[in-house]
């Protein structure tokens, strides 16, 4: 999900919304980190509400080895951000997207690049 919104309780709900919405019909376990708006009290009547359909589980604090998404930022930063200016915004998320297209097309390459043997 693109969004120019900052991160926080109310847009993760909103993703959430969005995630609950895609998959009606099933039930969504989720793999988060510990950023502070995962786990607000704002979040708490939401989730309440939708435990039959989500399931919220944290990586331990401190463990970035265990979150594999850390590993394809630092591959997207390498590859998009390292050492180029882009002057507009909109060249940014291009070349973003030029990467994602990408990476969607050799999801075994993915895989390995994570630390997953194929």
């Amino acid at each position: 999900m693109a969004s120019t919104e900052r991160c926080n309780a109310q847009s993760f709900e909103s993703f959430l919304n969005q995630l609950l919405e895609h998959y009606p019909n099933q039930h969504l376990f989720i793999v988060l980190d510990n950023a502070r708006y995962h786990h607000a009290r704002y979040l708490h009547p939401f989730l309440e509400k939708r435990r039959d359909h989500l399931t919220l589980w944290f990586l331990p604090p401190y463990s970035p080895e265990l979150n594999l998404i850390e590993r394809f930022w630092k591959w997207l930063k390498g590859t998009v951000v390292a050492n180029c200016y882009y002057s507009e915004r909109s060249a940014l998320l291009s070349a973003v997207q030029q990467f994602l297209d990408n990476v969607n097309q050799t999801p075994q390459k993915v895989l390995k690049r994570i630390g997953f043997s194929c």
